[in-house]
C-alpha cells in the first residue's frame, strides 16, 4: 500500500517513518510542491496512493490547501471514489474553520499531534492501512 506524507517536522517524519516503513510503500516529502509532483507522478503511472497524510502548518502552503490540490488533480484525471487517496491531516491545534474548509474540500479526517502508534493505527486502520506492534 503506498502512503504519502507531507510533512516539514523531521521529528515527525522520523516517527512516521518508524511505523509505518514495515507496512506500506512510503513516501515522505516536507514541502507541498514536492508532494504535488509526487501525487501526480502516482496518478500517471496509476500507481495510486491509498493514504496521504498532511501537515495543516506546512511552510509553503498550509495543509488545506495542499489537499485541495490533491482533490483538483484527482479531479482532472477522473479517479473514481474507490481509487481516491484517503487524506488525513495533521494538526497540533484544532482550528475550527480550517477543520470546516478540511471536510467541505474532501478530508476524510484528522490526527492530533502529538501522533502515536496507537492513534495513527485507529485513524488508518479503517482505510486498510495495519501497523505492525
Amino acid at each position: 500500500m503506498r502512503i504519502l506524507i507531507i510533512e516539514d517536522d523531521s521529528t515527525t517524519q522520523e516517527l512516521l517513518k518508524t511505523i509505518l516503513e514495515p507496512c506500506s510503500d512510503l513516501t515522505i516529502v516536507d514541502n507541498t510542491m514536492d508532494a504535488v509532483e509526487a501525487f501526480a507522478e502516482a496518478l500517471l503511472s496509476f500507481f495510486y496512493y491509498k493514504v496521504v497524510l498532511i501537515d495543516i502548518g506546512l511552510p509553503d502552503i498550509d495543509g488545506v490547501k495542499a489537499l485541495k490540490l490533491l482533490r483538483s488533480f484527482e479531479k482532472v484525471k477522473s479517479i473514481n471514489d474507490s481509487n481516491k487517496a484517503k487524506i488525513v491531516l495533521m494538526t497540533a491545534t484544532a482550528d475550527e474553520e480550517k477543520v470546516k474548509e478540511a471536510l467541505k474540500t474532501g478530508c476524510n479526517g484528522f490526527l492530533i499531534k502529538p501522533i502515536n502508534k496507537e492513534n495513527l493505527n485507529k485513524k488508518l486502520q479503517p482505510f486498510g492501512v495495519k501497523i505492525y506492534y
